[in-house]
């Protein structure tokens, strides 16, 4: 069992959906690199990939798989909700997509982040005063 050494509070905000609103189009076409909630994690987890079961902070998209790779941040259902609700909105077309997607409302989750994860990324995007990301007392 992993131990527990920090909580993150996210904020998926209104930048980061609209940085997302493409996700599943063009240059955005991998929906778990490019989501609303990757973006909003994106500094602290420069390649995570995110999907209803949780966030792989330090996944790479090369043949090789190390053990960084197979770390994963379980999310709350409430951000699993939202994933759904973010994906339910893709249309055929994309400026739809955007459309539908700008009309859900900027949310906060909590993750508990592993001591193993905590080791291996810097923090000082967090101690910055990052808009989208906080720590928070357990």
């Amino acid at each position: 069992m992993n131990r527990i050494a920090e909580r993150l509070k996210i904020t998926c905000d209104q930048a980061s959906l609209e940085k997302s609103l493409m996700c599943g189009y063009g240059e955005q076409d991998d929906i778990s690199t490019n989501c609303w909630i990757a973006i909003a994690v994106r500094d602290i987890f420069p390649h995570a990939k995110v999907c209803y079961e949780g966030i792989f902070p330090f996944y790479h998209d090369d043949t090789t798989i190390s053990k960084a790779d197979k770390l994963v941040i379980d999310v709350p259902t409430k951000a699993a909700s939202m994933m759904r609700r973010f994906d339910k909105c893709r249309g055929i077309k994309a400026k739809t997509t955007a459309s539908r997607r700008r009309k859900l409302k900027p949310f906060s989750f909590i993750i508990d982040v592993p001591e193993e994860v905590i080791e291996q990324i810097d923090i000082s995007a967090v101690y910055e005063g990052h808009p989208t990301l906080e720590f928070v007392e357990a």
